[in-house]
């Protein structure tokens, strides 16, 4: 007989139900902890439903991850499911408007059951490693961007021509500047050495006079004590993140070698980028086809159609991975910089009539594909057999070109 346990997954309770193949309960919706003891009854309630039983989760945050691991260790298969069936099955079901922790693991259950949802396998160490970091990365990246968005808000009240003075306001001379503005030590002398160290010499005691006449003539606000040293805190977690990053990079880049060593080849796909394609892909077999991995980006074009409007170009669904996603963009738009088939690609379809954002997706995709290929077959990327493969047929929508 055929047997269904559905999860509804949370941070400190989980519930389970069992049904059999046409969704009758084989056990009633209990809740378990999700903490050793709880997980090991779980186990146990599973077992007494006379083994196996296909069990499904949903992808919720980090918390389905001790379960999976537990459920796994015990011979269940699990298919670990994303919210957006989930959601479909509850708007297609009977279940009316309730929603409570009771009703989603029934939810879960009739998915696994209708849908025939395949087990997840269990992730490769080095890909789960390297996936952790790069998720890691972007949160210490932001907190970079959020801290440099503080000290201009800052400078804006009390130096407000600062940005005339320097191209990058966070490159190491304008720091070195920021530095000593925060500590109140603006003399000539010292602002010209550390000037002419952090340029390499490129700037001195010139670009040092410059600065103080900047400052004396400014109309900001005065720069009280307090402002002061918010500067110098935020300049100092920039400094941190920095090194954070630095790290992070150092392990990730050992991690990439592992995983998929050959992605960094592909034209606007550096190291960095490289190890989150490779982080948010994990066993790139996994996927029958590129096609697969194109809808797990969410990169798959989707149709809007009703009534009289019948628009003449289709939007990406947006339904899977964004960290994926996000990254694509980034080589996408990069990869325009080189000489290469995607700004080859990315030429004809802006020839063709085509946006820049809707030319940047379809590069995106077809970059997508590539990387597929080589994570698969570990040879490293060849400009003339892909060329070949990407083509766009005559008259083809560009977010259904390969």
């Amino acid at each position: 007989m055929e047997k269904y346990a559905g999860i509804d997954i949370a941070k400190r309770t989980h519930w389970m139900c069992v049904t059999d193949g046409e969704g009758r309960f084989l056990m009633e919706p209990r809740p378990y902890g999700n903490d050793a003891d709880g997980l090991s009854r779980m186990v146990a309630d599973l077992d007494l439903c006379g083994g196996d039983v296909a069990v499904g989760m949903e992808s919720t945050g980090c918390y389905w991850r001790s379960c999976y691991k537990v459920l796994a260790e015990g011979g269940y298969p699990v298919s670990v499911i994303n919210p957006v069936v989930t959601c479909a099955e509850r708007k297609s079901g009977n279940l009316g408007r309730a929603k409570t922790d009771r009703v989603d693991c029934l939810v879960v259950a009739d998915a696994l059951r209708k849908q025939g949802i395949a087990p997840t396998p269990s992730p490769d160490a080095d890909a789960a490693q390297l996936r952790d970091l790069c998720r890691f990365r972007r949160a210490v990246s932001e907190s970079m961007s959020r801290a440099k968005i503080q000290a201009v808000a800052l400078l804006d009240q009390v130096w407000p021509e600062y940005g005339k003075l320097f191209s990058d306001k966070f490159g190491d001379s304008s720091r070195a500047v920021l530095r000593r503005f925060a500590l109140d030590e603006m003399d000539a002398d010292g602002l010209a050495d550390d000037l002419r160290g952090a340029s390499r010499n490129r700037f001195g005691a010139a670009k040092a006079s410059d600065v103080l006449e900047s400052l004396r003539s400014t109309c900001g606000v005065p720069a009280t004590d307090a402002l002061r040293l918010q500067l110098r805190l935020l300049l100092d977690q920039l400094d941190f993140c920095a090194a954070q990053l630095a790290e992070i990079d150092a392990e990730a880049d050992s991690l990439l070698d592992a995983v998929a060593p050959t992605l960094p080849t592909v034209p606007g796909v550096g190291r960095a980028t490289a190890a989150q394609i490779a982080a948010e892909v994990g066993d790139a077999t996994r996927f029958r086809d590129a096609k697969a991995l194109v809808a797990y980006a969410g990169l798959d074009p989707t149709r809007r159609q009703s009534g009289g409007f019948d628009p003449d170009r289709n939007r990406i669904s947006k339904r899977g991975s964004a960290h994926l996603r996000r990254s694509l963009y980034i080589a996408a738009q990069a990869s325009l910089r080189a000489d290469c088939e995607f700004r080859d690609f990315y030429d004809r379809l802006r020839a063709r009539g085509y946006s820049h954002r809707y030319a940047v997706c379809a590069v995106a995709r077809k970059m997508l594909c590539v990387c597929w290929a080589l994570m698969r077959s570990g040879e490293e990327y060849s400009r003339d057999r892909h060329r070949a493969r990407g083509k766009a047929p005559e008259g083809a929508s560009p977010v259904d070109a390969g």
